[in-house]
């Protein structure tokens, strides 16, 4: 199941999914990447981040706070693809999962993924990453002098969704909890959910 920072159901902000990143163009928060819009990939849809560019600007980073240490099964990344030349500038990012909500990259056990040189350019495709790494902040970091980081989604789940979905009953109901999952069986029925 997908950990968002947006409840539909209240249509607020839940806590904690603190969201940062190392500048911000214009009103491109950084929490436009886990607020579930922006799959689309339209920036006039105001739902995609973007930092600040310029000559000055060295290896952007933008991170999610989970609020606790889940294992990071997979994400889904949704790139901007309004425009070719912003579309081009998700090339060669790297995906790490951390502890530490400093923009240190130097173990490379924390790096769950680093992305070549295609771009992913159809909202219908997001990029999806398997990292299958623990920790509290995923981070998507772009090296080098000069570059903007746009993000216009980013959805992270816990648990692989064949793990949970295969395992309870058809008449259960499966929920994902905090690096598990958890099978309830639906009215009229007893039992563990499982069998």
């Amino acid at each position: 199941m997908a950990r968002a920072c947006w409840d539909a159901g209240t249509e607020t902000f839940s806590a904690p999914c603190n969201t940062d990143q190392t500048t911000t163009y214009l009103n491109w928060f950084a929490n436009k990447a886990v607020d579930t819009g922006g799959k689309d990939g339209l920036a006039n849809t105001d739902s995609c981040t973007h930092t600040a560019g310029g000559a000055g600007t060295t290896d952007p980073w933008w991170y999610v706070d989970l609020g606790t240490a889940i294992p990071v099964h997979r994400l889904l990344i949704w790139n901007r693809i309004d425009y070719q030349s912003n579309s081009d500038r998700l090339k060669n990012f790297q995906v790490w999962v951390t502890n530490s909500n400093s923009p240190v990259f130097t173990d490379e056990s924390l790096l769950c993924h680093s992305h070549g040189t295609d771009v992913v350019t159809t909202f219908a495709h997001p990029l999806n990453i398997i990292c299958d790494l623990v920790g509290r902040y995923v981070w998507v970091r772009l090296p080098g002098t000069g570059k903007i980081l746009t993000l216009c989604e980013v959805e992270i789940y816990e648990v692989a969704e064949s793990a949970w979905s295969s395992n309870c009953d058809t008449d259960a109901t499966c929920e994902n909890t905090i690096g598990d999952f958890t099978c309830t069986c639906n009215d009229g029925y007893s039992g563990d959910g499982v069998t």
